[in-house]
């Protein structure tokens, strides 16, 4: 997945961070949506990043200042936010799952 980056902002501008967010967190839900799609699915998984990766991206944005690190904070809190949601034994999905079910037939699953 190839991410677009936008111009650095100055100031006050919060149209643009806006929009900023709003394409990563659109980036977020299309690799998702991507370990779905038997097409995708190798792909995504090789352009998806470990634990390690994760912390060293932290301290570059870290370096590079306050800003750009409370930016990846809130981009990996959507991110991991999005895979909790995912219907998967363990997570929050899988329970939101069953309780829809179980709304929808009106009784509880056995």
């Amino acid at each position: 997945m190839e991410y677009t980056e936008l111009p650095h902002r100055h100031g006050n501008d919060r149209d643009l961070s806006r929009l900023e967010h709003c394409m990563q967190e659109a980036e977020s839900f299309q690799a998702v949506a991507g370990l779905f799609n038997p097409a995708t699915a190798a792909q995504t998984v090789s352009d998806s990043t470990s634990i390690v990766g994760i912390a060293v991206m932290s301290k570059d944005y870290f370096q590079a200042g306050l800003v750009e690190a409370l930016e990846f904070m809130a981009l990996l809190s959507v991110s991991l936010g999005i895979m909790n949601l995912l219907p998967i034994p363990g997570l929050d999905g899988a329970r939101f799952l069953f309780l829809l079910v179980e709304a929808i037939r009106r009784k509880p699953l056995p």
